[in-house]
């Protein structure tokens, strides 16, 4: 089982907060490495469950933890958009853009939003 489970183990359990505390010290040591995919994996698997404001949080530290990843900007907006806020979708998916020309998801959404 990956590090990112044991924070979605930790989340489900103990919940977010505890979740987010048990990411950091896992971070603080250079022995264990947490990809970008798998947090993001961990943040849509909160989403798919409802959890919109644990997937947040969570797709909030892989844009922090990978800063040049247009896809963490994506799953983000996309959290933030189910979560009924365009303000900061718009933003997430704009910033993703930036980083990836190349997302056509995030260039969909954007018109999308636009439109609405």
């Amino acid at each position: 089982k990956s590090l990112a489970y044991s924070v979605l183990d930790v989340i489900l359990e103990k919940g977010i907060i505890a979740g987010l505390e048990h990411f950091k010290e896992l971070k603080k040591s250079d022995t264990y490495a947490i990809k970008e995919n798998e947090m993001n994996s961990v943040g849509y698997q909160l989403l798919q469950t409802g959890k919109t404001k644990e997937a947040i949080e969570i797709f909030k530290l892989n844009t922090e933890s990978f800063p040049q990843s247009g896809n963490t900007y994506d799953s983000l907006g996309e959290a933030y958009l189910k979560d009924g806020n365009k303000k900061l979708a718009l933003e997430n998916y704009k910033k993703s853009v930036v980083l990836d020309p190349h997302n056509e998801n995030g260039k969909k959404v954007l018109e999308e939003i636009s439109k609405s």
